[in-house]
């Protein structure tokens, strides 16, 4: 049934006119799903603007935030993993405008790369001629990972030309352990892992961004040392996640750190020839890198944001006393301090949450945190909230509760027309969601001869068209 409301307010006319709404913003069965920062679900794109897809019964999602990507068609790019339960490969799958699996890419639409029989993708990157680099590790005897980068061409197959049948193992020494969690390319047409490193697994870790030739897979020229960099912090445990560039060609590299006994964030930043920038540092005076608690108790930076207006973001989660965990926040200036513009002490702690995963910015200013949100004991929901510049909420938090299990949403990306993705995990599954500007209903003015009161003719041809537009 249609809204009443809608008929009373056509039926307010005046003497000399009325107006009538036209191209009213009505999703038919979707017009109940949440609204998220002007944006409504666009009813285009699959059931009410989401998909949820599985291959082959896995985990399909990884830890990456850098998951997601949306090529110049409009079409979805989500990394991950595929293959069988027996042998598990890196994975892309391509979604049609329609948000169906695309069958022209790869197999059935997932693209795949097989490196060892336990593959695991976290991140996607797509290139200016449409091929794709896959970031991730390879798990090998005694479950210990190897960070390993894949190459799909832009049919879905893997390009053969690249490392060893379309992959390269990557590390900062031959066979050293780590894992890929994010890949960027530079301009020269290299590409960077970023991830975390170790000299013994188990045992401590490092930060770590590896440089390799985009189509030789051999180690870049310019970057680092020997075409790596490690980030080391005191010669304690820390983990990495997949990096991000800033708009002056730097990368910022986020994790943790250990601190004593509980983990504190870490946010280290490298010039364009991948050395640590000494121009960022906190008051500990170490180059290039900054560490920061949140509350005493264990904090963990699952990934970076970079401002335009060079203030770097850390987000990520914060363990309370109660041994529960909350999204957190931290922003930082360019210098490295800590902006205290941000709300409390450059901190802000999101009890609403249990992790924040991504920042995406607004036309308006204003930003919008993605994450996950608990929902009741062992379920969790993709969660939405848009903050103002000093990190207060603006709006009520939005969730949605795809599975009766753990749901997550992990990157958000604007695209050109731009609407609104969200990507994520649904209980293991991939889970995109679409969203469009809401466009407020125009209007129309039918104008009639002035008289003393309201006439007749003008209401009832107002509900003609009502009626016509209505039924």
């Amino acid at each position: 049934m249609r809204p009443a409301h809608a008929l009373l307010v056509l039926m307010w006319t005046t003497a000399c006119g009325f107006e009538v709404p036209l191209g009213f913003d009505d999703a038919g069965p979707c017009a109940l799903e949440p609204r998220v920062a002007g944006h409504r679900v666009d009813a285009t794109f699959g059931t009410c603007g989401a998909v949820t897809v599985d291959v082959a019964g896995l985990d399909n999602v990884g830890l990456g935030t850098q998951g997601l990507a949306i090529d110049p068609t409009g079409r979805a790019l989500l990394a991950g993993t595929g293959g069988t339960l027996a042998d598990r490969d890196l994975a892309v799958i391509r979604l049609t405008e329609a948000g169906a699996l695309d069958n022209t890419f790869g197999t059935n639409g997932v693209g795949q790369v097989s490196v060892t029989t336990s593959d695991i993708g976290h991140g996607v990157s797509l290139q200016p001629d449409g091929t794709l680099f896959v970031a991730g590790e390879s798990k090998t005897i005694g479950n210990e990972p190897i960070a390993v980068l894949g190459k799909l061409l832009p049919t879905g197959e893997p390009d053969l030309a690249f490392g060893v049948g379309g992959h390269e193992k990557v590390s900062v020494a031959f066979g050293n352990p780590g894992a890929c969690l994010g890949v960027w390319r530079r301009d020269d047409g290299s590409v960077v892992c970023t991830g975390t490193s170790w000299n013994v697994f188990p045992g401590p870790g490092d930060l770590v961004a590896i440089a390799r030739n985009g189509s030789t897979a051999q180690p870049a020229t310019g970057f680092g040392m020997a075409g790596s960099t490690v980030v080391d912090l005191d010669g304690l445990d820390q983990r990495g996640n997949a990096g991000v560039p800033t708009a002056s060609g730097q990368l910022l590299l986020p994790g943790s750190t250990a601190a004593g006994a509980a983990n504190d964030f870490v946010l280290a930043r490298l010039d364009a020839s991948g050395r640590l920038d000494p121009s960022f540092t906190d008051a500990r005076g170490l180059a290039g890198r900054v560490r920061v608690d949140i509350a005493g108790n264990d904090d963990e930076c699952l990934a970076a944001f970079a401002g335009s207006d060079g203030t770097a973001w850390c987000m990520g989660r914060a363990r309370t006393l109660a041994n529960t965990f909350e999204g957190a926040l931290v922003r930082v200036l360019a210098s490295g301090a800590v902006d205290s513009s941000f709300g409390v002490d450059g901190r802000v702690v999101l009890p609403a949450f249990t992790a924040v995963w991504a920042v995406a910015p607004l036309d308006d200013g204003t930003f919008l945190i993605a994450g996950d949100a608990p929902v009741g004991p062992g379920n969790g929901a993709l969660a939405l909230q848009v903050l103002d510049g000093a990190g207060r909420a603006v709006g009520p938090l939005v969730t949605f509760d795809v599975t009766p299990g753990p749901d997550s949403a992990r990157a958000l990306v604007r695209d050109a027309q731009g609407r609104l993705w969200v990507s994520g995990a649904a209980n293991g599954d991939w889970v995109v969601r679409r969203f469009v500007r809401e466009v407020p209903p125009s209007t129309m003015r039918v104008a009639n001869e002035c008289a003393a009161a309201p006439s007749w003719p003008p209401l009832l041809l107002a509900l003609v068209v009502v009626l016509r537009r209505w039924r």
